[in-house]
């Protein structure tokens, strides 16, 4: 899936049909993007709006925000921020377009966007466009069949609405002086940068959210590039989006209030106050990132992966954790290789970066939790855990031994690789080391596992063939590997 269009609604159906059927003009193929709709407790005929393009074919999913887990109170006004963080957790497409729901958008919006994000796709880089806002009225005759007709409502450019002091005048003819826009009424950037970011902050004051987005991208250095047009009037070309009947009040007085002391001096602080931080935050990541390096934990766990590899001749096998995947190019590369390779890791950045640069034949990531493990019983041949059990409690160790169990077809093969506590003292990551001795017996006390096989690595080594059998009790890595019995 490449892009995934979020947004939050309340009681906006006349609006959001209008804006749907500009959805359903685009031309980026249907099936490479979906619009994800969260009904925030609405109470006019959205739902039925929903259904009817659905049944035309128009990828959009209705869900509401008490399905995502944040119902609405009665009475109560919210930007829609946490409802499109939690949206975006269920999202699937690679690029995110966060968007309200009466947004009208040319045919090539979605195709521009994606197109834009591309070039820069190495950047950090919030994608947006500058608005046109219509005034308040009926749409002119004909507009479906050509949707350049609405910038030529009366109007359009000389809006009738007031010059009121204090308040940010939006009329289209000081838009297209505009070079930069910083509101969220249709931006995208990378899946991968908005888990990095932490996603919104919800905010009380209309507009602090959109003030406070623009200092943590300054504070994370994410670029601001506004996308181009062929089907825009604006005179640089900028995508144009119509945004329908505008006509509220917005206060910068009080949306200044409600950022008043939020300051971020560094990226950390930035990421802390997004409402998705603490669901895909799991501290720094243990694996290099750059492909290419065998510096330090990279290069012990290429000639692992290298050694393991020999095991993994035409398997189904599960990598977790996967850290940021490099470990399925080398298992692609010795003999034959694999027949099916999954990559699972807690940390969503680091599964991004892996679908992003390992995309193999046969290889798929996932974010996931190594106590629940998302495949069928009886589905894989070989599971590889590099470094991994020694980041979860012992309860969990248990819960995971039961998870392999579980997935591992009759004779199905492991091998775990963890610190050995005899020999170091681990890095910040290995909480809860174990053992040698004590991890065989988590596997020889219940009669599921048999022939255990040991082994150890001289560590901080880049030397491919630094697994050997044996009981060097000074190697710094120990390597349990097992067959299971069914």
């Amino acid at each position: 899936m490449n892009i995934s269009v979020i947004s939050a609604t309340f009681n906006r159906a006349g609006l959001l049909n209008n804006a749907l059927y500009t959805y359903a003009r685009q031309s980026f193929p249907g099936h490479a993007w979906e619009y994800i709709l969260v009904d925030d407790g609405s109470e006019d005929n959205t739902k039925g709006v929903v259904e009817a393009w659905q049944s035309k074919g128009l990828p959009i999913v209705l869900v509401t925000s008490e399905e995502l887990g944040l119902p609405k109170k009665p009475g109560l006004w919210r930007d829609g921020c946490a409802l499109v963080n939690r949206a975006s957790t269920i999202a699937r497409g690679k690029f995110l377009i966060l968007t309200h729901p009466e947004i009208m958008i040319p045919p090539d919006a979605l195709l521009s966007m994606y197109g834009g994000a591309l070039v820069d796709r190495d950047k950090r880089t919030w994608m947006t466009a500058i608005p046109y806002w219509m005034p308040p009225g009926v749409l002119p005759k004909g507009w479906k069949s050509d949707l350049t007709k609405i910038n030529h409502m009366p109007g359009f450019y000389d809006p009738t609405w007031p010059d009121y002091p204090m308040q940010i005048d939006y009329r289209n003819q000081n838009q297209e002086r505009r070079d930069t826009w910083e509101s969220w009424v249709f931006n995208g950037l990378w899946m991968r940068d908005w888990r990095w970011m932490g996603g919104f902050q919800e905010f009380d004051q209309w507009g602090s959210v959109d003030i406070d987005q623009a200092n943590r991208r300054k504070a994370l250095g994410i670029e601001t590039t506004l996308t181009y047009s062929e089907n825009t009037p604006h005179k640089k070309n900028f995508l144009m989006v119509y945004h329908q009947s505008h006509d509220s009040k917005r206060d910068a007085d009080l949306a200044m209030k409600g950022v008043k002391g939020k300051t971020y001096p560094d990226a950390e602080s930035a990421r802390k106050v997004g409402g998705l931080y603490n669901i895909y935050y799991h501290g720094p990541r243990e694996r290099a990132v750059r492909p290419g390096t065998t510096e330090g934990i990279m290069g012990d766990h290429l000639s692992r992966y290298r050694w393991a590899a020999n095991f993994c001749h035409n398997a189904d096998v599960l990598d977790i954790p996967c850290g940021t995947g490099y470990g399925s190019r080398i298992l692609s590369e010795v003999g034959p290789g694999f027949n099916v390779y999954r990559g699972v890791d807690i940390d969503g950045e680091s599964i991004h970066y892996a679908q992003d640069n390992y995309a193999l034949p046969g290889a798929r990531f996932f974010q996931g939790d190594m106590t629940k493990i998302e495949l069928a019983p009886n589905s894989i041949d070989k599971i590889l855990c590099f470094e991994g059990i020694e980041h979860i409690s012992m309860d969990d160790k248990v819960l995971f031994i039961n998870e392999m169990w579980r997935i591992l077809r009759p004779g199905g093969t492991f091998i775990i690789s963890t610190p050995n506590p005899s020999a170091t003292q681990g890095t910040a990551w290995d909480k809860y080391m174990i053992p040698s001795d004590r991890l065989i017996e988590l596997f020889k006390s219940d009669g599921r596992w048999t022939n255990l096989d040991k082994f150890f690595q001289r560590s901080y080594s880049m030397d491919a063939m630094a697994v050997e059998a044996g009981g060097n009790k000074d190697a710094q890595i120990f390597i349990l590997g097992g067959t299971v019995i069914k």
